[in-house]
């Protein structure tokens, strides 16, 4: 007999020397037999709370910028700045309306001195820092910037394609967000956040769709909420760095960029499965944080999938679309097999959501709740755990948030049980 975590007693299962394994990933390093890829350097928070660098193929371990704590494995989609000379706004390519930027004037999110300031004009108009030209936008796009107050608290993040615009207000001595929205036909607001980042720094952001029309991105100087110019003093600052503009519907880790766009790839944990793996029945428990809820149609954030590496036989949790319900869903020879709605789940808070899975008895939970077994379920051939992943193509395919942990237990857990792992 085993003892487990979370009180659950799982009886020791002998067919083909099946056993409990777990992943755990809140010690920095990867656990045995999982394997690691991503073919491009990425950001991510290191230890010290700072904004640091991995090179390819290199795990991030991040941990949270303002309490330092870890939280464990970021995995993320693929993704690429199109805005150029990211943190240089006094490079021309960032143009300035009744403001100048003055570079490298205090330290940045990376813990160099490479913020800058932006000031306002002693004039009474818009005091605007922008980039223009960034093309024709269909799917999700997000523009993000480290933001700081200096002798101003408001900002405006602002998305125009000549004929209407998308606007978010912050508060950044407060870290909360203002007045946002859209004005006139072209583009769509789909959502602001506000992220802290450690020494009075904020990632501010806002997520938009448009179905034409060339845009510009811009970062506008306030002194108050629902604002739209103000009277300058010629000594009205902010502090800024790290712009992003990328084609996904939240904002992802930092990519810089000098005079052209950058991409970072797509991480992949992946687990072959070996003799300890029961295919017959078994739990897969997952403990993470996912940072931001899918705003559209389309997208998803999955927690683990068990498959043959092909979505047509997968196991699989995940942070659902529009809205962010979490789903379990077992699809066999590309039929859906359960499909369990398991509740709303709270951007950047921990979770532990499993799918218990046995031939006409399937069930899943999250958050200590359990869903109604599944008495009609055919299991799909396995020989794969995708870790913050899923098998749905070469796009929105990730978690876009941290991995702490994942138990694959070599047993159907009870529903009871299921509601303890989870809770």
């Amino acid at each position: 007999m085993l003892g487990l975590k979370y009180g659950v007693r799982v009886p020791h299962y002998s067919a083909k020397a099946a056993s409990l394994k777990i992943f755990d990933f809140s010690g920095g390093s990867l656990p045995a037999d999982l394997t690691f890829s991503r073919a491009s350097t990425a950001t991510y928070i290191n230890a010290a709370g700072q904004l640091a660098s991995a090179a390819a193929d290199q795990p991030r371990f991040t941990c949270d910028p303002v309490t330092l704590a870890a939280q464990g494995l970021l995995i993320e989609d693929a993704s690429t700045n199109a805005l150029v000379n990211s943190d240089d706004f006094t490079n021309a390519s960032w143009s300035k309306y009744q403001a100048t930027a003055t570079a490298n004037t205090a330290m940045s999110p990376d813990g160099t001195s490479k913020a800058d300031t932006l000031t306002d004009t002693s004039v009474s108009d818009q005091h605007i820092v922008s980039r223009s030209g960034l093309g024709t936008l269909a799917a999700p796009y997000t523009f993000s910037v480290y933001l700081r107050a200096g002798t101003n608290s408001w900002v405006r993040l602002n998305v125009d394609n000549g004929s209407s615009y998308v606007y978010a207000h912050f508060n950044l001595s407060s870290g909360t967000t203002g007045a946002s929205g859209t004005s006139g036909s072209g583009l769509t607001l789909i959502g602001a956040a506000i992220t802290a980042a450690g020494n009075g720094w904020y990632r501010c952001s806002l997520t938009l769709q448009s179905p034409s029309g060339n845009v510009a991105a811009a970062i506008c100087l306030q002194t108050a909420n629902w604002q739209f110019g103000y009277a300058g003093t010629g000594t009205g600052t902010i502090l800024a760095f790290g712009a992003q503009f990328e084609q996904m519907p939240w904002a992802t880790s930092y990519i810089p960029t000098a005079g052209s766009a950058a991409s970072r790839a797509r991480d992949t944990a992946a687990v072959t499965l070996g003799a300890w793996f029961n295919a017959s029945e078994g739990t897969l428990l997952s403990e993470g944080i996912c940072r931001q809820l899918p705003p559209v149609t389309g997208w998803n954030c999955p927690w683990a999938s068990l498959s043959n590496g092909t979505a047509s036989e997968e196991i699989l949790h995940k942070v659902g679309e529009s809205g962010g319900a979490n789903q379990s869903v077992i699809t066999t020879a590309g039929s859906v097999q359960m499909s369990q709605s398991l509740g709303a789940y709270s951007a950047n808070t921990t979770l532990r959501v499993a799918t218990a899975y046995r031939l006409n008895d399937s069930n899943a939970a999250k958050g200590g709740t359990a869903g109604t077994t599944d008495t009609a379920c055919a299991l799909p051939p396995l020989s794969q755990l995708l870790i913050g992943g899923s098998q749905a193509g070469t796009a929105n395919t990730r978690l876009n948030g941290t991995i702490r942990k994942i138990t694959l237990y070599p047993v159907r857990l009870s529903n009871t049980e299921l509601q303890t792992v989870t809770a």
